[in-house]
């Protein structure tokens, strides 16, 4: 699995393999994972796949995230766990925990009555404000950046 992570893309990517509780959750019920209920899902989320079910340490499991390189950096292996890329371990490890954050925040929301997505418009105006910061990060000099 991690062997295809890292040949899937131009030059190897870090990966985070692990199994996040209140995500996998949400593949054993069917649901699909929230990836626009919150600003953080919308910015560091970006579209959540989910690979079907594939037989733990076979080599189902390559072949099914196959169809998910491209296109997503978190991936939902169903019944089993995740994996997030980045391009530092730092970031591969953020998408985890914010993958996390966001299915435990939409199993709470469930359980109160209601789980509404961010409206359209919003979306729009948190990727708007992310790539303004993200412009702005980069005129920084790169020995002044802080991690």
């Amino acid at each position: 699995m991690h062997l295809a992570a890292y040949a899937a893309g131009p030059t190897p990517a870090p990966v985070v393999h692990a199994h996040p509780l209140t995500a996998v959750s949400f593949t054993v019920a069917g649901v699909a994972p929230p990836n626009d209920l919150l600003p953080e899902a919308v910015l560091v989320l970006g579209r959540i796949a989910v690979a079907r079910f594939a037989t733990p340490g076979t080599d189902e499991v390559p072949r099914s995230l196959s169809p998910f390189w491209d296109g997503h950096d978190v991936i939902l292996l169903e019944r089993h766990g995740a994996l997030a890329l980045g391009r530092d371990l730092l970031q591969a490890f953020d998408r985890m925990e914010t993958l996390e954050r966001v299915c435990e925040v939409a199993a709470r929301a469930r359980l109160l009555g209601a789980c509404a997505p961010l409206p359209e418009a919003a979306v729009q105006k948190v990727l708007a404000a992310g790539r303004a910061l993200t412009a702005a990060s980069e005129r920084i000099p790169a020995h002044r950046r802080q991690v």
